[in-house]
């Protein structure tokens, strides 16, 4: 039993916060923690057949896997156990609502191998630092405090939470202010560069459009995917049902559906969700390949 590695951390902890520090709870009408403000502690670790590493400025650095990965947000009732399999899951959210369900869903992915969790903003801090703390976490890596990911030749600047926390479930779940992006300082890029993000970015195509077609994508995080030299990516929100692939230059947006049955429209209609199953060994871009669906 333990924690994941890293272990996200601050300085000084306060009440409702989990391991937060003071200057990162965000009060008023959408109250929030700003993780990507946080930091987490430098390690080495052994991951399924290969290595993590993360240093001194937040570059988690992943070695030894084979260059595919499994991109999904989750829903509470997901079924784990009917996952296709992957060399590394990437959840976007939804692992972490509520404590019964958090407990059973990190179990599980515990359970499937290397796993990189990036919290969404219907995810509690709390919760998810309890569930970790509650199973055998060493194959899941939390990314809360993970400024860049290094995997397969590409890099991923990590953005956990909902932009200025909207749709943020409660005041510990994660988000981000535009000051946080703007602060974000960024080594020069060593492979083709994307965002792995729970909020879509504006400008992203359909990926960034919600009901009734609607542009949702955040500002900031358009403005970050500019001067970071970003070519595309893969976010959870706007909720997709099945994955969408909206192709930009050499790479592509890529919005991931949630695992598990999910509602899909205002007249209550839901689909049995999926996950996307992405290439990164043919060049810069991101190609997807066929996924399965959960069972019905």
């Amino acid at each position: 039993m333990g924690r994941s590695i890293p272990f996200w951390f601050c300085l000084a902890a306060v009440a409702g916060c989990g391991s937060c520090d003071e200057s990162l709870q965000v009060d008023g009408d959408h109250p929030h923690l700003r993780c990507v403000a946080g930091e987490a502690e430098p390690f080495e670790h052994g991951l399924g057949a290969g290595s993590a590493t993360l240093d001194d400025d937040g570059v988690l650095t992943l070695e030894g896997l084979e260059p595919r990965l499994l991109a999904f947000s989750l829903s509470p009732g997901a079924d784990l156990d009917t996952l296709p399999e992957a060399p590394l899951r990437v959840v976007l959210g939804g692992f972490a609502r509520d404590e019964a369900s958090a407990a059973r869903l990190l179990g599980g992915l515990a359970a499937a191998g290397p796993t990189l969790l990036l919290p969404g903003g219907e995810d509690s801090s709390e919760v998810l630092d309890e569930a970790l703390e509650a199973v055998d976490a060493e194959a899941l890596i939390d990314l809360r405090g993970v400024r860049l990911v290094r995997f397969g030749g590409h890099e991923w600047v990590v953005v956990p939470g909902a932009p200025d926390g909207r749709y943020a479930r409660g005041d510990d779940a994660c988000g981000f202010v535009a000051a946080d992006l703007e602060k974000l300082e960024l080594a020069d890029a060593t492979g083709p560069r994307h965002l792995l993000a729970w909020a879509a970015p504006l400008g992203a195509g359909p990926v960034s459009r919600g009901l009734g077609d609607l542009e949702v994508g955040d500002a900031s995080l358009g403005t970050l995917v500019e001067r970071s030299g970003i070519l595309g990516g893969l976010v959870a929100w706007p909720r997709q049902p099945r994955p969408v692939n909206h192709p930009v230059g050499e790479s592509s947006w890529v919005g991931v559906p949630a695992w598990g049955r999910v509602i899909e429209g205002p007249d209550g209609r839901w689909s049995r969700g999926g996950a996307a199953l992405v290439n990164l060994a043919d060049g810069p871009g991101l190609t997807l390949a066929p996924a399965a669906a959960p069972a019905p």
